[in-house]
């Protein structure tokens, strides 16, 4: 059984990394995987992050079965909520802080 760890880019932290088992078609996402909500930001790359979440999702798009380390296992849906988290991040950091009004 073979075994391909991945750099995804930047993303949750700046050396993310994801584990594919092929002939299984299971990828373990870890941190990077955040399907309902990016949680703890402090490393986060957020330009980087969709771009990121792209490309794994042309490289590992037919997954069967998607881990991440925070939340439940599921099929490849969880890659483009992923994608769909980080937009949203990155559309609400580039929002004029209410602290500054």
């Amino acid at each position: 059984n073979k075994i391909e760890v991945f750099y995804t880019g930047p993303g949750h932290t700046p050396d993310n990394l994801v584990v594919w088992l092929p002939e299984r078609k299971i990828l373990f996402g870890g941190c990077f995987i955040k399907p309902y909500g990016l949680g703890n930001l402090g490393d986060a790359n957020l330009e980087a992050w969709p771009k990121s979440a792209k490309l794994l999702i042309s490289k590992y798009g037919k997954a069967k079965l998607v881990v991440p380390s925070h939340s439940e296992a599921g099929d490849a849906s969880l890659l483009k909520l992923t994608l769909e988290q980080a937009v949203k991040g990155l559309n609400e950091s580039k929002k004029p802080s209410k602290l500054s009004n």
